[in-house]
């Protein structure tokens, strides 16, 4: 298992993911677009 908790991210001056939490459970697909 993954688990991400408030993940931010920027792209120069905006602010692209706001505190983002994920779990990802062994054998899951994802993708974040």
């Amino acid at each position: 298992m993954i688990e991400i908790k408030k993940l931010n991210q920027y792209y120069g001056e905006s602010h692209t993911l706001r505190d983002l939490n994920l779990s990802i459970i062994e054998g899951d697909c994802v993708a974040i677009m």
